[in-house]
């Protein structure tokens, strides 16, 4: 499923804290780059995903704005 949502452009980019990975062998802690319109938008999409349905991960929702350079078609 993350990968589908990867595919088609929801999830944008996902940066992981590879230290406490290494460190605790264990899940770490994730940021992720959500394209969504809104609040519940974001959830519906996050929610989605098999980490957070297992309860293995939570997450918290902070807006970030809009892509400085328009949209991620625009880079090179």
């Amino acid at each position: 499923m993350t990968k589908q949502l990867f595919d088609i452009g929801r999830l944008e980019t996902a940066y992981i804290d590879e230290s406490a990975h290494e460190n605790y062998k264990a899940l770490a802690p994730a940021v992720f780059f959500v394209n969504a319109t809104g609040t519940a938008d974001a959830k519906r999409l996050l929610d989605q995903m098999p980490i957070v349905r297992s309860k293995r991960a939570t997450y918290a929702l902070h807006r970030v704005g809009r892509f400085l350079l328009g949209t991620s078609s625009n880079v090179q």
